[in-house]
């Protein structure tokens, strides 16, 4: 789902940052809090968030809360109960069972990160409720984006919470109620960004996130650059990459240096030989792990959001970005992604690379082939229709 709105006002953020205006949100809440959130953990930041409902509902705020039963699985029972004992609404996205330990964790999980206050800003990224994500966890705390929302857009971002947990609450028995018009908030202009919400969910829009990435490197005229945690695209926007890159548009990659999941980085260097050769520049960001899934083309778009440009983000989770049509957004993410280029990425070698041992070339095919097979065999498996 993509509704674009002109009249916004979005602000980017880093995880300092973004906790920083989240909990004053959270705090001056008078009516309504909607949070989804694929971690939820019972840290520093984890705990904070948790004190920021409890007052908000001894304010009488109503506080609605969705979290992923993997993601946040090491949240305690004490905590669960004393949450829904102060009258926080929790539902729980597909509870995690050691029973079933293998299909809970490969298939649908909710990877979203979306919340809104009081109907009037929202906070739209990749950055979940944990200390890693903040500075005071140290130099290795995670480098990830978020947005605050301002404006028109806030309606479309709020009816998608409110659907979706409805949707947790009564099930699927009756699919016209889900798919119920329902109007829109009418909330003023804030600013003088066109922006979209990008909504991709487990039955419908299932390409819609990868869709806007498609178009914008399609019609890129100038530069591409883009962050991605978990970089394995399909074929298409692979393809689209390299004639990107074959019309001179400058394009860089930046992807995991220190990765958390060793696997699929070998997979991810499958695909450092064809676009070395293409022209394309690929970074690894090695001063701390990338959590970003972020891009910045032509000075005038840009994405934050939760989606990796990897098979189980772009068809397994249900993942959100904001995209925005602007030059001051784009050319500000821009700038901020350049100076981490600076201060803690590698640039590959393309002819150091290229002449690389025969043996990695052909542990990263095997683990890339690995990958890609078994998304095909996910794909075939039944699923869970919420």
């Amino acid at each position: 789902m993509s509704l674009w709105t002109n009249g916004n006002s979005l602000q980017l953020l880093n995880g300092d940052e973004y906790f920083q205006e989240f909990f004053q949100a959270l705090s001056n809440a008078k009516e309504e809090i909607n949070v989804e959130t694929y971690i939820l953990t019972e840290d520093e930041i984890g705990n904070e968030f948790i004190d920021k409902l409890l007052q908000a509902r001894k304010r009488g705020v109503k506080v609605f809360l969705v979290i992923d039963g993997v993601g946040s699985s090491d949240l305690s029972t004490e905590c669960i109960e004393k949450m829904q004992k102060a009258g926080i609404q929790l539902r729980i996205f597909r509870p995690y069972s050691k029973l079933h330990k293998l299909r809970e964790i490969f298939l649908k999980r909710l990877h979203r990160k979306v919340s809104v206050i009081d109907k009037q800003i929202a906070f739209v990224g990749g950055i979940n409720i944990s200390l890693n994500q903040s500075s005071r966890f140290g130099k290795d705390c995670l480098l990830d984006y978020a947005v605050s929302v301002k404006g028109p857009a806030v309606g479309h971002i709020h009816r998608s919470l409110e659907s979706f947990f409805r949707r947790l609450t009564q099930g699927w028995k009756r699919f016209a109620h889900f798919y119920k018009r329902k109007p829109d908030l009418k909330i003023p202009n804030a600013g003088n960004m066109r922006a979209a919400f990008i909504l991709r969910d487990n039955i419908f829009h299932r390409r819609a996130i990868e869709d806007q990435y498609f178009d914008a490197i399609r019609n890129a005229q100038t530069d591409i650059l883009m962050a991605n945690a978990y970089f394995l695209p399909n074929f298409r926007i692979r393809h689209a990459l390299k004639k990107a890159a074959r019309r001179k548009v400058k394009i860089g990659l930046i992807v995991q240096g220190n990765a958390e999941f060793w696997f699929l980085k070998r997979a991810t260097r499958a695909l450092y030989r064809s676009f070395l050769k293409s022209g394309i520049e690929i970074y690894e960001y090695e001063k701390a792990i990338l959590h970003a899934k972020v891009a910045a083309i032509d000075g005038n778009w840009a994405t934050v959001g939760s989606s990796n440009l990897e098979p189980f983000s772009l068809f397994l989770n249900l993942e959100a970005n904001m995209v925005i049509e602007n030059s001051e957004f784009a050319q500000n993410l821009t700038k901020r992604l350049e100076n981490e280029l600076k201060e803690g990425a590698t640039k590959i070698n393309a002819q150091a690379f290229l002449s690389s041992s025969k043996f990695q070339r052909l542990l990263d095919r095997l683990c890339f082939i690995f990958l890609q097979g078994l998304t095909g065999l996910l794909k075939l498996l039944p699923q869970k229709q919420i």
